[in-house]
């Protein structure tokens, strides 16, 4: 029997209580990372959503954390833009269409525009690359050499992190919207990270259910 204290990067410390009998071992993580300052929380969902694919583990973490504290209203996003087996393709007219929004006078527009030129990673790059030649306003400009940037960073960000932190969130709010939602990435394709970290999840789920019976 030990007990283990480990800081996980940008977490906090966990520490691991592990207990070996007859070559059978269990293992119980204490979180003690505490509550998330209230001044912390994203109130915006959107947001969040948008900084679960940052490579910041702070940053990542208060995503996290906020979505959790919105609980339904983040299940719904979620449902929302995270759909499984969705091929998401653009045409040139609605790449160039989202680009000129990222100069609309409306935040919201801009906001929802930077969004979808993010999940079209890869697609997106040439379009973006050719305005950020071109003649932008310092808004536009802004936002343009942002997507790039997280293009050029990682293109395996959004195939994977999303995925995979969207369904810890789920997981940690636990409500019946969220196990559904769960139950319903867990039907996809068996090869894909979204529908494996789904079935893991329930998993997880049902076996922590078992123990409080």
């Amino acid at each position: 029997m030990c007990l283990l204290r480990y800081t996980w990067p940008a977490l906090g410390n966990l520490y691991i209580h592990s207990v070996t009998l007859f070559a059978i071992t269990s293992i119980l993580l204490w979180d003690l990372r505490g509550p998330l300052d209230a001044k912390e929380v994203l109130v915006d969902v959107n947001e969040a959503w948008l900084e679960l694919t940052t490579r910041d583990g702070k940053t990542a973490d208060r995503a996290d954390r906020s979505m959790v504290a919105a609980a339904d209203r983040a299940v719904a996003h979620i449902d929302k833009n995270l759909k499984p087996g969705d091929a998401i393709r653009a045409t040139a007219e609605r790449l160039n269409d989202l680009i000129a929004k990222l100069d609309d006078a409306n935040f919201k527009i801009r906001e929802r525009a930077t969004a979808e030129l993010l999940d079209l990673g890869p697609q997106a790059e040439p379009a973006l690359c050719k305005a950020a030649v071109g003649k932008q306003s310092a808004e536009a400009r802004r936002r343009t050499t942002q997507l790039l940037e997280r293009a050029g960073a990682d293109n395996s960000l959004l195939t994977y992190i999303r995925p995979y932190r969207a369904v810890e969130v789920l997981e940690l709010i636990s409500s019946l919207a969220a196990r559904r939602l769960l139950g319903s990435y867990a039907q996809g394709d068996p090869d894909t990270i979204l529908t494996q970290q789904a079935r893991a999840a329930l998993a997880r789920l049902g076996a922590a259910d078992g123990m409080k019976k």
